[in-house]
């Protein structure tokens, strides 16, 4: 107790000297103010479910924030002689540095806390993810220790506050820029790495994702520890005499005890353990990919090239694989082996016989620009069966790439996936490339069509897709597909009921959109527009300086609806002129798989797509609108393998290579489908980790605004409040008490 009653008096001393002058709540409502206006100002453009954003800005709001309210802690206790009056209390000088670090730690912790009205309030129109939300808070809590041992250090060499506080700036700066692109892609190799091991921002990018890394906690720690030991120095070696034998231990201590913190953490590759805290544990190996590695009847060898000198941004990601690599080793059993390839100049050609292909960038060398090469890819090899990643973009979906590379090597038997031709559908070399490559890491895919002299399918596939049909299907072609769905066939209708013209938006119903054959199953496909005047994307019109954005409700984003595991873990799919779906009575059970919210709409003949339109849309004609929709046999509540499964959406174009770079979901989405309709569910666990953040879905404009402005003006404004009460009770009492 004895040891803990003066840092206890120190902080409360500190804290007190904080809140006890206006400049203490001029920083917090600066600090709100600047944080809510950034984040705001484009929140509302992704409106989703995150604040990574926010905690990514906090290392600049940080950067001046933090020494301003550091400056003074030892530089004003020198510059008013009143660290000697400290000396002679009972007070050890330790206490002094660790009871004013955790005066300004309060503080920050303090300002934190006060940034939660932020996500409190979001969530009632969004899902969060707590999880992810809790690391971030604590990685900014961390980043605002450092930076707070940092300040504190700063002040120890000075008296001068100003000196103090550039000094702060300035450390802090040069700690958190050597973690950027713009410094390290001018570096390579050892140099490059150990910039990256000492950076802050380095650091915290990996928290602020939702994982507690031991590499992360531990620079963390050691960083605060060193700077505040530095502190502890700059502090007492004005009271020792240099001769003695304790000025030459504590300064060979606080020599090495810096120098361990540096090489632990230049030594932080070899150092395992992490705590994935995001709710779909996206950088920790799930159940289904642990059965799959356990289950191999024969060894699996992966062979991972990396190249030491890669560009900056790819440091993250290296780092990502390495760890997932490692875990796939560990659980497998020893069924799954990998080997480890450091690519150079002498052995890169062995890299690209393998098939990795060598990515190019720009290094700065000597004041010029100069092409390099970097290589980071694998392959995966199976008795004589081999296949390749030639390079690894993202971590984010690097467990689904693998687990399912693996299990369509060591699978039995595949399954064929025929897309329907000869009617003008949706082309798998033009329309859907990505989808194609993506469909054929996993399933045999083919283009079939019908023949009409034989009435069948040139290839009959085990999963029929049938793709937004704009030209004549003739009865017998029909008779063909009815045959097959009633034969217990497994189907995917992508069904367009409206054609559009992209260059004029003039619109036609589809008569050829199969909707006839799809409502003897069940499924009637409206021939309307839908739209939703809460959940929508928003469009850029103009061009140049402008340029502008505005919400265009005709692109619903599209609600993930429980109970199906195509939708397991899937937020929201946005669609472009999508058509509903109505369920009718034939005996099918029918499960809604996409919706709108209840501010849902439908255009039902008139159509008008012009985007720059007023959608006023009476109360009265909102409701909620199912735009894709699964099929079974209701029948049974147990599906058989020969069981009909049919799955139909209101639209193909949502899956074309113009809306799937910035539609992730809808990949997955139809990805998912697929492995539902061929009853082999199992890598949708893993698939689905790659989702995105919840969208945030309001009712009207007015509670975005309220959001927004209780944020940007009523916690500062509650701030202001309270520091003028604290502040005038407070005078009131010093002058009662001297009057």
């Amino acid at each position: 107790m004895h040891k803990v009653k003066p840092l206890l008096f120190i902080l409360k001393k500190e804290l007190k000297s904080y809140f006890d002058h206006p400049v203490a709540y001029i920083f917090l409502v600066v600090f709100l103010a600047i944080n809510s206006f950034f984040f705001f100002r484009t929140a509302y453009i992704y409106n989703i479910a995150d604040l990574r954003s926010m905690f990514s800005s906090f290392l600049w709001l940080f950067l001046f924030i933090v020494p301003a309210i550091t400056m003074r802690l030892i530089a004003e206790e020198r510059q008013r002689h009143t660290l000697e009056i400290l000396f002679v209390q009972p007070i050890r000088e330790w206490h002094i540095i660790i009871g004013k670090f955790l005066g300004g730690l309060a503080f920050i912790f303090i300002a934190l806390l006060l940034t939660l009205f932020i996500p409190i309030f979001l969530s009632f129109y969004g899902d969060f993810d707590w999880g992810t939300l809790f690391a971030q808070y604590l990685g900014a809590l961390l980043l605002g220790a450092a930076g707070i041992s940092i300040g504190l250090f700063a002040s120890s060499i000075t008296k001068n506050q100003i000196v103090s506080f550039m000094i702060s700036v300035v450390t802090f700066f040069v700690l958190m820029i050597i973690g950027y692109e713009l410094v390290l892609f001018s570096l390579s190799g050892l140099v490059k790495n150990i910039f990256e091991q000492l950076s802050l921002s380095w650091h915290y990018s990996n928290i602020i994702r939702g994982v507690l890394d031991l590499r992360d906690i531990i620079y963390f720690f050691t960083a605060t520890a060193s700077f505040l030991a530095l502190s502890y120095w700059f502090l007492i070696r004005q009271n020792i005499n240099p001769k003695r034998a304790l000025w030459r231990q504590l300064k060979i201590g606080i020599v090495v005890l810096i120098g361990i913190a540096i090489v632990i953490n230049l030594l932080g590759i070899y150092i395992h353990g992490r705590l994935d805290l995001t709710s779909q544990k996206l950088y920790t190996l799930s159940a289904a990919t642990k059965n799959i590695v356990k289950d191999l009847s024969d060894v699996v060898t992966v062979d991972f090239y990396r190249s030491d000198e890669l560009p900056a941004e790819v440091s993250v990601t290296a780092r990502d694989v390495t760890d997932l690599l490692s875990d796939y080793e560990v659980v497998s059993g020893g069924n799954l082996k990998i080997a480890y390839h450091n690519v150079n100049t002498e052995n890169a050609t062995e890299a690209e016989m393998a098939g990795i292909q060598p990515v190019q960038f720009n290094t700065l060398k000597s004041d010029e620009f100069q092409v390099k090469r970097g290589y980071f890819g694998l392959t995966v090899t199976y008795t004589d069966q081999t296949e390749i990643i030639p390079f690894i973009e993202t971590s984010d979906d690097f467990e689904y790439r693998l687990t399912s590379l693996v299990r369509k090597m060591t699978a039995e038997s595949g399954y064929t996936v025929g897309f329907l031709s000869g009617h003008q559908e949706k082309s798998l070399m033009a329309d859907y490339l990505t989808l194609n490559q993506e469909l054929s890491k996993q399933y045999n895919v083919v283009t079939v069509t019908i023949d009409s002299e034989t009435g069948q399918f040139d290839t009959r596939p085990d999963i029929l897709i049938i793709a937004g049909t704009s030209a004549e299907i003739t009865d017998d072609e029909k008779e063909v597909l009815r045959t097959y769905i009633n034969d217990n066939g497994k189907v995917l209708f992508l069904v367009d009921a409206v054609n559009i013209d992209m260059q004029t938006l003039q619109t036609t119903v589809n008569q050829f959109s199969l909707a006839d054959l799809i409502e003897e199953f069940g499924i009637r496909v409206n021939s309307d527009i839908v739209g939703d005047m809460r959940s929508h994307e928003s469009i850029s019109l103009g061009g140049g300086v402008f340029s502008y954005v505005v919400p265009y409700p005709l692109w619903p984003r599209t609600t993930a609806a429980e109970g199906n595991p195509i939708t397991s873990d899937i937020s929201s799919v946005s669609m472009p002129w999508v058509s509903s779906l109505t369920a009718t009575d034939q005996g099918k059970k029918i499960d809604s798989l996409l919706t709108t919210t209840e501010a849902g709409f439908s255009q039902l003949s008139n159509y008008n797509l012009l985007p720059d339109q007023q959608f006023n849309v009476p109360a009265e004609q909102l409701s909620q609108k199912v735009i894709a929709a699964a099929v079974t046999n209701q029948s049974s509540e147990a599906q058989s393998v020969n069981d009909m499964r049919m799955v139909v959406v209101g639209d193909s174009d949502f899956l074309t290579e113009t809306y799937l770079q910035s539609n992730q979901q809808a990949l997955i989405f139809f990805l998912n489908a697929v492995d539902w309709l061929a009853q082999d569910e199992e890598l949708i666990s893993v698939r689905s980790k790659q989702r995105q953040a919840a969208a945030l879905v309001f009712e009207e404009d007015g509670q975005k605004n309220m959001v927004k402005y209780v944020n940007l003006i009523g916690v500062p404004l509650i701030v202001i409040i309270f520091g003028f009460v604290y502040l005038y009770q407070r005078r009131r009492i010093t002058k009662r008490k001297y009057s």
